[in-house]
């Protein structure tokens, strides 16, 4: 019997970011880190430490993981 199989994922830590939108956007940085945009994502598997991310972002990029909730009607956020 086979329980299952691994495969490779793109994960992010659990935070207060993923609450603030039960997981339906992320806020991506921009290369200089200064500039956020919030785009859609979908979330697949979770455990207390992570969430796998099925679309809506690419390895590599970087996510505003503090609590959004006070941006949630944001499209883009500065970061000082």
């Amino acid at each position: 019997i086979t329980l299952g199989a691994s495969r490779p994922a793109l994960v992010a830590p659990v935070g207060g970011w993923l609450d603030s939108d039960g997981g339906a956007a992320a806020y991506v940085l921009d290369a200089g880190g200064r500039h956020a945009v919030r785009r859609p994502i979908r979330i697949g598997r979770r455990n207390a430490e992570q969430v796998e991310i099925l679309s809506g972002l690419a390895s590599g990029e970087r996510i505003v993981t503090s609590d959004t909730s006070g941006f949630a009607k944001s499209a883009s956020i500065n970061l000082k």
